[in-house]
Parts: C-alpha cells; structure tokens; sequence
C-alpha cells in the first residue's frame, strides 16, 4: 500500500511554509516587474538613463530591492513633477507641439541648436528643467545625427522635426513599437527619391497621431 503523502496530509507547518514561500515569490515577481518598468521609462525619456545608472550602481550601498524601490521612487517623482495629475502638463505640451506644426515651425542651420532647445522650453519647460539642458543639447545633437545618417534628413526643418519627436516620445522613437506610425514612416527613405518626402509625411502623421490621443483626452475627462 502507498504511503505518500496528498498535499492534504502535510504537516501543517508544510503548508504555511509553501503558502509564505510562494508569497515571497509573488513579492519578488511584481517587484521584478516593477524594476523593469521603471528601467523601461528611464531608457525611454532622454537625459534619464544617468539617474537610473547612478542608482544601479549603489551596489555597495543598497540590495536589489532597494535599488529598485529607489528607481521606482524617481519614475513617481519625475512623473507627478513633469506630467502632473492626469498628465495635464504632458496634454498641454502635446496641445502645443501639435499646434505649432500645423502652423509650420521654422528651423534654420543657423544657431539651431539653442533655436530647438528654445523651442522645447516653450513647448513644455518642467521636462526642461527635471531634465537639464545639457542632456536636452545631447539629444538635439542626437537627432541631428539619427535624421541625417540614418534617415537622409538635410534641411533644418526635418531636422527639428525628428528632434521633437525623440523629446515628446522619447530617444528610440523610431523604434518604440508603441509608436509604431514613427517606424513605419521612416523606413519608406530607402524607397523614395526624395527622403524630404518622407519627413513631410512623418509630420503629417505626427499631427494626425497627437491630435487623436488629445481627442481621447478629452473624451476619457
């Protein structure tokens, strides 16, 4: 006759062992989750990916847990600071660049640099200034170099157009499945002759994009 044990039989001490267990487990899973959204956030907004190294990096100084608990804090802080409740600042921003694009923003070569972080300060200055405008300059510098090596952007115009969009939807937008118009668009500079062409209609469906996500804004409040 068998002698094993059904879950039932256990000890009673069994049980609340597995029970505390798969507790922890449960604990460690979302927090894991958690850390990895958090990770995923500051990946996604330039000038961010310093704080969240700069905590990973307090190895000496907190757990895993901690450090997480650490990230999640700053993505919390950095929210309520530069989106605001029911991200009425972001919704603002987003009412503004869409705006200003369909009233033709004018970039020029010259001094675009300081030109487009002005832009951005008018646009939506908290996430100037959570961010700083060093890491602002570096991701206008980026844009440069994605829109033209990549993409075969010259003129000043589409220039400011991808650097707006990495600082609305972060520096891999034009990889961000989330956003996947941006992708889709850009991919068509191998297929035109005119890669300006392309650009125009990236900012064509850009304020497509911004004004359906402020209509469903709207709609939601």
């Amino acid at each position: 006759m068998s002698t094993r044990q059904t879950p039932s039989d256990k000890p009673a001490f069994d049980r609340d062992l597995e029970a505390k267990l798969l507790g922890r487990f449960q604990e460690a899973r979302l927090a894991y989750e958690k850390a990895a959204m958090d990770l995923a956030f500051f990946y996604s907004r330039s000038g961010e990916q310093k704080r969240a190294i700069e905590i990973l990096a307090k190895t000496e100084e907190l757990n895993q847990m901690e450090r997480a608990e650490e990230l999640h804090i700053k993505v919390k802080d950095y929210l309520e600071k530069v989106d605001g409740e029911d991200n009425v600042h972001t919704l603002k921003a987003l009412e503004d660049l869409s705006s200003r694009l369909k009233q033709r923003i004018e970039f020029q070569h010259d001094n675009f640099d300081r030109d487009t972080l002005r832009l951005m300060k008018e646009i939506h200055p908290r996430k100037v200034a959570e961010t700083g405008e060093e890491p602002i300059l570096q991701l206008i510098a980026d844009a440069k170099t994605k829109a033209g090596e990549l993409y075969g952007f010259e003129e000043a115009r589409s220039l400011g157009l991808m650097a707006v969009l990495m600082f609305a939807f972060g520096h891999r937008c034009d990889n961000d499945p989330l956003l996947p118009w941006i992708s889709r668009t850009l991919s068509q500079t191998g297929q035109v002759d005119e890669a300006e062409t392309v650009a125009k209609d990236l900012e064509r469906r850009a304020v497509i994009w911004l004004d359906a996500v402020l209509r469903n804004a709207k709609e939601v409040i």
